[in-house]
């Protein structure tokens, strides 16, 4: 038999295991996260840098520029990736969302970030100039991103109203058949209560059936009409 000491040694070692194991995951989870908002840092100097020393650009103005190209980016694929992802789901091309408008602004920022961070660094004529009208012109795929997710909001809220309409319009076919399955299963317990005591009273076949005495005066009528009982001091049923 072993000592409790070495039981106890070992369990404490499989829980540090099982510990180190855990913070281990939870570190790798918090890479993955952390990672890809890091990935704009280095070309965000590179433009920095570039517009600073190569097109005079104020510091702050560089800097608030590096930051507005690298978050279009983002904004680009992110946009591009959402509507692709809401157009697998749908074959219908009306509801379909535009996917060319965040295509034409990833080429868009494509174009201006090698034009920043590498033409201008090979010193070819002209560059600036291009660098300048591209800038100059970021703010032309920034608005259409904007449109292209106002858009893709605009469809998915209409969508989302299409099903609501259509589950209130399934609700209200149902409910008719629900109200007349109910009538029939009164009627049912009405003629079983009145089978077994045919001088029963209407209060007491009320209680019985689950419903107002009213409602019972109403069924009886009913059912007197259709012929499925007589009425002649007591309920005999036909």
């Amino acid at each position: 038999m072993r000592p409790r000491w070495l039981t106890a040694h070992k369990i404490a070692g499989s829980c540090l295991q099982i510990g180190s194991m855990m913070n281990e995951k939870r570190i790798v989870n918090i890479i993955v996260a952390v990672s890809p908002w890091l990935a704009p840092v280095i070309p965000a100097s590179m433009a920095y840098t570039n517009m600073v020393s190569k097109l005079g650009f104020p510091a702050w103005v560089a800097l608030v520029g590096a930051a507005v190209i690298e978050c279009l980016g983002i904004s680009t694929i992110s946009t591009a990736l959402d509507i692709w992802t809401h157009n697998k789901r749908y074959k219908d091309a009306v509801k379909k969302a535009p996917i060319l408008i965040p295509v034409f602004a990833f080429v868009f920022y494509s174009v201006l970030v090698l034009t920043v961070n590498v033409i201008m660094e090979i010193e070819q004529a002209g560059s600036q100039i291009i660098a300048r009208a591209l800038l100059s012109l970021m703010t032309v795929p920034a608005a259409m991103i904007l449109a292209a997710r106002k858009g893709l909001a605009d469809i998915q809220q209409e969508l989302a109203n299409d099903r609501q309409a259509r589950k209130m319009a399934r609700q209200a076919d149902c409910k008719p058949l629900a109200d007349h399955a109910s009538a029939l299963d009164t009627r049912g317990k009405l003629l079983r209560y009145y089978a077994s005591n045919p001088q029963g009273a209407q209060g007491d076949a009320a209680i019985a059936c689950g419903v107002s005495r009213s409602r019972v005066g109403q069924l009886l009528k009913q059912l007197e009409t259709d012929g499925v009982i007589s009425r002649n001091g007591t309920v005999k049923v036909v």
